[in-house]
Parts: structure tokens; sequence; C-alpha cells
């Protein structure tokens, strides 16, 4: 049922349209609405498969400028600019997917000065455009995820999914520029080109150059696990306290090409990970690199595994940072996107995954709390075990995940032993092995406080039918508390 209060006064429409669909409608120009002015509300509704289809046609859902949507959905629309959004809006927790234009499209997604805030915007594809699929908008809170650009030879190589925009708090997830130039002119800016960016995360973007900006600045923002072909999260971009962790490319310069980078943590993204013509102050490197205040020591993060780049009290990117800048409590300011918080903490996390038993379930190992230096101890259980089993646990200052006899090997490095531990039985894949561990073991150990330690059990299977007689579970990443 489409609520309709409307109420036209000297040419402006007002009131609110509530619970509507707007479907399979066709126009030159916001073929679903048009011309929506300051006074009229869109809420709770479907805007889906309209069509602006003459040359130059645009908003195939929404065209025009002003009024505000709240809560809907505008997908599978056409138009050959902004085929989801044109025009001037406020668009407040709206789904915009899977829009589409021609081959020479423009921001299929959203086209114009647009304000978003807490919006999902996924599935479109921007085709050999001058343009990306969100352009000059402002993001606020969103989740840009499983949206692509080609390149185009007529035009630009330079094309990200969200091109001239202002960005704040939003994620990136999985977006992708393709090259469609001739070889040589590579593909750049994977997330965004040209936009300016506050307290982001991008995560698994890609692109030829610049897996995910092009000719922008970041400030406080996290990549990770982001990948190019040539090199680069980042190209021909300012960043300022960003985090750069688990990057990759089939070239060099997995980090950054032709950056300037102040107070940045860029570490675990291989060798090679930065050129030579960026310029990087006061950031901590896994490779030392030339410039002002910079440093090359062990981040000591929360869990770099999981994703959690928060620092622990170990930190030395704590007051390494930019001397001229300061973080909200007054101290110097922070290397990397997350100031310190002494107030933060996290549950031990899982990593990897356990060996099957002969009994055919997957071994697990967890964890309720951290163990301390003070007398608090790391308490592990190991679950999904075979009868009449025991095992010991092992931990480590380094993670793996390399195949090992039918399992994962999770711990690297030095070792140090824990107790050897009898289970519980309560029949097939019902024993249960508690492990206590004490400070005086991680004392032994030599851990400090605010070290990461990787931890992993391996006990008996004596009738697996691989032959090896033991199983491992996954591994769990603590840190040591005061």
């Amino acid at each position: 049922c489409c609520r309709l209060e409307i109420l036209v006064t000297a040419g402006s429409m007002n009131g609110v349209a509530s619970d509507c669909s707007v479907i399979r409608n066709l126009a030159s120009s916001g073929s679903g609405i048009h011309s929506l002015s300051p006074g009229l509300l869109v809420q709770d509704s479907l805007i889906e498969r309209n069509g602006a289809v003459f040359f130059g046609g645009s908003g195939g859902g929404i065209s025009g400028s002003d009024g505000t949507l709240i809560n809907c959905e505008i997908s599978m629309n056409v138009a050959q600019l902004g085929a989801g959004v044109s025009g001037s809006f406020l668009l407040q927790n709206c789904l915009i997917s899977w829009n589409s234009g021609d081959e020479s499209d423009v921001g299929p997604a959203v086209l114009g000065s647009s304000r978003l805030e807490g919006c999902e915007i996924v599935g479109h594809r921007s085709y050999q455009s001058t343009a990306g699929c969100i352009v000059n908008a402002e993001l606020v809170d969103c989740y840009v995820h499983g949206n692509s650009c080609d390149s185009s030879p007529a035009f630009s190589n330079r094309v990200g999914v969200a091109s001239g925009c202002q960005i704040d708090g939003c994620l990136f997830v999985d977006n992708r520029a393709f090259n469609g130039s001739p070889p040589g002119n590579p593909s750049e800016g994977g997330a965004a080109v040209s936009c300016d960016i506050e307290s982001s995360v991008f995560i698994d973007n890609r692109a030829d150059l610049g897996a995910a900006l092009a000719g922008c600045t970041a400030v406080n923002c996290q990549f990770w696990s982001n990948e190019s072909v040539v090199g680069g999260v980042a190209v021909d971009s300012d960043l300022q306290n960003c985090t750069i962790i688990g990057s990759s490319a089939l070239g060099s310069h997995a980090a950054l090409v032709r950056c300037d980078a102040d107070s940045c943590l860029i570490w675990n993204n291989g060798a090679d990970a930065i050129d030579f013509d960026s310029t990087v102050v006061y950031s901590n490197t896994e490779l030392l690199v030339s410039g002002l205040g910079n440093i090359s020591l062990p981040p000591r993060l929360w869990s770099e595994v999981s994703g959690d780049f928060h620092l622990t009290s170990l930190s030395p990117c704590i007051d390494a940072g930019n001397p001229f800048r300061f973080d909200p409590d007054g101290s110097v300011t922070d290397i990397g996107a997350l100031p310190f918080d002494p107030n933060y903490s996290i549950a031990p996390v899982e990593y990897c995954q356990g060996k099957q038993t002969s009994e055919g379930c997957i071994a697990r190992l967890s964890s309720p709390q951290h163990g301390s230096l003070s007398g608090t101890p790391l308490l592990l259980r190991a679950t999904a075990l075979p009868q009449s089993t025991f095992g010991i646990v092992f931990l480590a200052r380094a993670l793996t995940e390399v195949p090992y006899r039918g399992g994962t090997l999770s711990i690297a490095g030095a070792a140090t032993r824990g107790p050897l531990v009898f289970a519980n039985n309560s029949g097939a894949c019902g024993a249960v092995i508690d492990f206590v561990l004490e400070s005086s073991l991680l004392m032994g150990g030599g851990y400090q406080v605010g070290e990461a330690l990787f931890v992993q059990t391996f006990f008996r299977d004596q009738g697996h039918p691989d032959g090896t007689g033991f199983g491992i579970t996954n591994g769990v990443q603590s840190i040591v508390m005061p």
C-alpha cells in the first residue's frame, strides 16, 4: 500500500510518500521520481527497474534536487547518467544496488551532490567512463562493496568507484578498477579517485595501480589486504595517520607509489613496499626508509590477524608521530589510524581451522580471557576432541598458516610448551581439555605486557586414518595483560 500525503503550492511539492513501490517507468530523466522539493519526504519505499532511456538521460531511479529519502531501496534502474540517483538529495539508511547504464555511463550508483548517510552501495559497474560509480557525492558511514569500473582508452585510466567525493567513516570492500586501456596504461584507484577521505576502512580492493586510492587525501584511514597488479595501495595521494597492512602486488611497491605519508603505519606489505618517489616522515615501516622521524619497530597491535589495528600499551607507535600534531588526549600524535586507548580491550581471537578428528569433528581451541603477568591465568579450552585423549598447548610470538599433516600449523618460531592435560570424556566428539596457563609460564617465556602471543593445541588421535596419531586445533591469539 502506497500512502501519499502531498501538498503542491507555487510549484513545490511538500509532504510524505511512504511504503510506495515505483517500478518499471520510462522517461528522459527521473523516470522513477523527478524534481523533489525540500519539503518532500520519501520513506520505506522501493524504486526499482525504472529507465531514463534517451541519450543523456539521467536519474533512472531519482532525478532533480532537494528532498529526503529514508529507508528506501533504489535498485536495478537504468540511465546513462546517475542511473540510481542523479541530483542533490539527502539519503539516509538506503540501499542503492545494481543500477546500470550503457557503455559510456557516468555514476551508475550516484551522480551529483547528494549526501548519503548510513547507506549501502553495491553491485554497480561503470563501463568505459569518464568517472566512477559514485560521483561528486558526500558519503558518511556508508558501506560500499562489490562495485567495479572500467578505465577508458578514450578518456582516462583513473576511474575509481568513488570519484570526486567527500568520504567520512565509510567501509569500502571488494571494489575494483579494470583496465580497458591499452597495455602500459594501467587502471588506477580501485576504490576512490580524487576524493577527500577521513576515518574510513578499505579492505580487499583491487586495481592495476593504486588498489584503493588514486589522487586522494586520506586522514585516519585503514587499509588491509588490498591488491594491485603494478603496485600501490595508493598512488599520487597524501596520507596522514593512516595504517596500511597486508597489501600485495604482482609487481613491486605494494603500499605506496608517488605518495606523501605522514605519521603512517606501513607494515607487512612485502619487500620494497614504498617506491623512491614517495616521501615518508614520522612513520613506522617494516623496512626503514629515509625520512624525518621514521622508525622500523614491530607495531604491537591488538590483533593483526583479525584486522584489529589498535595499539597495545607497548607499541612504539605511541607518541611517535608528527610532533606538531596532537591526539585527542593532548599527547603527540600516535603513528597510524587509531590513537592508543588505554581502556581498549578485546577477547582472544581464533584463527585458522582445526584438523578433523578420527571421529569426524573439527577440533576447536577457544579462550574467554587474556592472561596477565600479575596473576590472572590465560584460560584455554579445546573441544570436539576424540575420546580418551590428552593434549599439550604451545605458545609462540608469531603466527603462520601452513598445511601440516592434514591440518594447519598456526604458530611460528620458538615456542613455549605448556602443561600436558588429559581430557574430560563425554562420548564421541565430546572430549574437552581445559588449560590453565599461569603467569609464571608467561614470565618464563619472556613475554612482556602488551605483547601478542599465539597458541595452538596438539592432541593424541591414535585412530586417525592418516596414520599420524595426533590432531591439532585452530590457533588463538591473545595479548599479555599487566
